[in-house]
């Protein structure tokens, strides 16, 4: 009985904190190893350019001299976990998914008022912007 009362007290609290702990794990640099956008794969030289830096659920896209910021939330829970983006003057959102692998990020995401991506595919989508990122040691 104790158990049950222990877990219904504070197993919540293990669940609720779970989005902020893995939240944390984006944190940092990151270069983009590759790239698609709207079905197109974008070229090695371009993606040398690229990075993608997390902090605080923030994010900021550079690619070159063009940098891009959003605000981004997440929610592990789902199967895949899902990711959701808003750029920061608020002109467009974007919902997709995440996964963390030994040393990379996978990101896809489609636009609002677009299907959601419900797996990793192989091959480019019409639809959905992909990112494969690895973790820039500073």
């Amino acid at each position: 009985m104790r158990t049950l009362v222990f877990f219904l007290l504070f197993g919540g609290c293990v669940l609720a904190q779970k989005p902020a702990e893995e939240i944390k794990r984006f944190d940092g640099k990151w270069r983009v190893l590759l790239a698609t956008k709207r079905g197109e794969t974008q070229d090695d030289a371009h993606l040398k350019k690229m990075t993608v830096t997390f902090k605080d659920g923030s994010m900021i896209i550079q690619d070159g001299a063009i940098e891009e910021k959003a605000k981004f939330t997440i929610d592990p829970t789902t199967k895949p976990a899902s990711i959701f983006i808003e750029s920061e003057k608020g002109s467009s959102k974007a919902s997709g998914i995440y996964q963390f692998e030994l040393l990379t990020l996978k990101l896809a995401w489609s636009l609002s008022g677009e299907e959601k991506p419900t797996k990793f595919s192989e091959k480019p989508e019409a639809t959905v912007t992909s990112l494969t990122l690895q973790r820039v040691k500073e």
